[in-house]
């Protein structure tokens, strides 16, 4: 494969990702309905993985978890338009994709960081930011499904203040993740 082709692929599949991290990251609704579903997010990583995969073999193992995570979003999202949450009927199966997408997300930015690591500048450390911020993610992801599962437990006024908490620094994280996959797409123009 020449450098161009190489080169276009690298940031093509890059730039799913930091796309598809906007459609995980940043949730508007009308109504009970996602006008940025998961789903799409996890169908820009799984097209993703078809263009990085040259650089990084492993992210080819991926593609049976991110099918399974697009099909429980985009049956979730189809469910959301009837008020129907999966989250109360199906509440083992939530858990489990809930660690499935911990793991996924987990294993995809590790292998982004290996690519950053290979083809950055001398002293960016654009790897180490990944991982850094695919560190944060993983327990802040955690965290939540955690608090989403001892609520019965927690006085309200703690439990509003942990998800405020949570909620704020993940939404920092996710932007500087974001930010961090944009900037290393840009090394591939």
């Amino acid at each position: 494969m020449t450098n161009d082709i190489k080169y276009s692929n690298l940031y093509s599949g890059i730039s799913k990702v930091a796309w598809g991290y906007i459609f995980l990251f940043f949730d508007f609704n009308l109504g009970t309905v996602s006008i940025l579903p998961d789903f799409v997010g996890y169908l820009l990583f799984l097209s993703a993985i078809g263009l990085l995969q040259e650089e990084e073999a492993e992210l080819a193992l991926l593609k049976p978890f991110g099918t399974i995570l697009v099909l429980w979003s985009g049956a979730e999202w189809i469910a959301s338009w009837f008020t129907i949450s999966f989250d109360d009927s199906f509440q083992i199966f939530s858990i489990i994709i809930c660690i499935v997408s911990i793991y996924f997300q987990f294993q995809m930015l590790t292998n982004l960081a290996s690519i950053a690591a290979k083809y950055q500048s001398y002293g960016m450390e654009l790897d180490k930011d990944i991982l850094r911020y695919r560190t944060i993610q993983t327990i802040m992801i955690t965290g939540t499904m955690i608090f989403t599962y001892i609520t019965p437990w927690l006085d309200e006024t703690w439990l509003g203040f942990l998800v405020l908490i949570v909620a704020g620094v993940s939404l920092l994280v996710g932007i500087c993740l974001i930010g961090a996959l944009f900037k290393l797409r840009k090394i591939f123009l």
